[in-house]
């Protein structure tokens, strides 16, 4: 799988080449450092705008997983839509980067 920062560079993830890594579908989201976070996501993850596009990529990742946009995502304060999806941080100096995986 394969996310695209502001800038147009490709990163790509490939889980393990096991059995049980097929059990599992993934996502994947990145964001570049230099990108400065908007106000608007600033404010509606509840985190400073150096911070935020961290937690946007967790956002975005349980977006793809679960089929539910961002902005319901949001509103959503149940903790059952997250479960059994699992967030790793793959951050690196330059880009916020976050792949999940889900039980299929």
């Amino acid at each position: 799988m394969a996310s695209y920062d502001g800038f147009g560079r490709r990163f790509v993830y490939l889980p393990p080449e096991t059995t049980e890594a097929e059990c599992y579908r993934y996502a994947m989201d990145v964001e570049s450092r230099q990108t400065a976070c908007p106000e608007l996501i600033s404010a509606a993850v509840g985190e400073a705008a150096e911070t935020a596009l961290r937690r946007w990529t967790e956002l975005e990742v349980l977006a793809k997983l679960t089929t539910m946009p961002v902005h319901l995502l949001l509103r959503v304060k149940d903790v059952r839509i997250t479960a059994g999806i699992e967030i790793i941080r793959c951050d690196t100096e330059t880009h916020w980067i976050a792949v999940g995986m889900k039980e299929r």
